[in-house]
């Protein structure tokens, strides 16, 4: 067969139907909007960074479970630990470029990693026009259980930049966490105490960082309202800091922490 011959590729023949809060909606999963992207873009680009990563935050998800006692289906709570942002880049090699962005945490997947780095490609491929008309996630309608499995790194076929992950302190790397299923009645982990301890962590990194803008006293308040978009009023309470003042924070800190010279 020529060239000329071979069939290009039909998203149409790919799409599947999702549950959305506004009924069912076409969705191409990203696997196939890659194969779109490289048989239009062969020398566009796909690069990954990651945004944050924390293995040890507390995350939730509702759910629901058969109990065989009672012979219904219950709602329950699930409890694990991690928590992923991911940004991805992608350039079509023709003046044409997007981004996306996307968190995924261990309550909702055991690969909660891979599954944020997938979604932040699909969502910048959507933001190019590879899938746009068929990503309930681009339109902020995207269900509770997106159906995307991780992509092979071999479907990008591109030089690929994944920015390597913070040392840990223990030689191995952690372990997809398990969600545990509880009744929904039981108390949730304290997540206002977590996020509290994270925004004191990357605020005092922040001053190691760059002592001499954090002289002055409650230098930080000013900063927090900058990053956190508040333009008036005060700062939230502490306990009401959530998982998005602390990416939000989180991006503002990663930039200087590629200034500052590694010990050997």
């Amino acid at each position: 067969m020529s060239q000329t011959d071979t069939p290009r590729f039909n998203p149409n023949e790919h799409v599947i139907q999702l549950k959305t809060k506004e009924g069912f909606k076409d969705y191409l999963p990203v696997a196939w909007r890659l194969v779109w992207f490289r048989e239009q873009c062969p020398q566009g680009k796909i690069t990954t960074a990651k945004i944050l990563l924390d293995p040890e935050m507390d995350t939730t998800e509702e759910g629901y479970a058969w109990n065989e006692e009672k012979r219904k289906s219950e709602k329950i709570m699930k409890y694990a630990k991690g928590f992923a942002v991911y940004h991805a880049h992608v350039e079509d090699g023709k003046g044409g470029e997007a981004e996306g962005t996307k968190s995924e945490k261990a309550a909702s997947f055991a690969d909660y990693i891979e599954k944020a780095e997938t979604g932040a490609i699909g969502r910048a491929l959507a933001a190019l026009g590879y899938g746009t008309q068929f990503a309930p996630d681009f339109e902020g309608d995207m269900p509770d259980n997106p159906v995307d499995s991780p992509v092979l790194t071999g479907l990008l076929n591109s030089p690929r930049k994944t920015e390597p992950a913070p040392a840990m302190a223990t030689s191995t790397s952690p372990k997809p966490a398990q969600a545990a299923h509880k009744p929904i009645e039981d108390k949730a982990p304290d997540l206002s105490q977590t996020n509290h301890a994270k925004v004191e962590a990357l605020l005092d990194e922040y001053k190691r960082l760059r002592p001499e803008e954090c002289a002055a006293r409650g230098w930080y308040r000013p900063l927090l309202c900058k990053v956190w978009h508040i333009d008036q009023g005060p700062l939230p309470a502490s306990s009401s800091y959530t998982a998005e003042h602390v990416i939000a924070l989180a991006q503002f800190v990663k930039p200087y922490r590629k200034g500052v010279e590694q010990p050997v």
